[in-house]
């Protein structure tokens, strides 16, 4: 759910900066750092999602955009991933890490 929020957020940005002019279009991908294996394995295999009809079509959204080209998801590792000092109860050690 998170991933397809900031990948709606993302495209978006990217098409409202685009239209005001002031910075010229950007034709790379985007790129989005996700810790999930399994969706971006179905993000990035079509066949994967065929029969997953069933899930909501805000999951469907990151697969557009991947298919698409506007997004690209990169796996992080959990050990580097730097909102996990926001969002977890980490021990004394990893807090120091970051």
């Amino acid at each position: 759910m998170a991933a397809s929020e900031a990948a709606m957020e993302a495209v978006w940005i990217r098409k409202f900066v685009g239209d005001l002019g002031v910075m010229p279009l950007i034709n790379k991908s985007i790129n989005m750092y996700y810790d999930n294996s399994a969706a971006i394995i179905f993000a990035n295999e079509p066949e994967v999602m065929k029969g997953a009809r069933h899930f909501l079509r805000i999951y469907h959204y990151v697969r557009e955009q991947v298919e698409s080209g506007e997004i690209k998801l990169i796996k992080v590792h959990t050990d580097k991933n730097l909102a996990y000092a926001f969002t977890k109860a980490l021990p004394r050690g990893k807090v120091n890490e970051h």
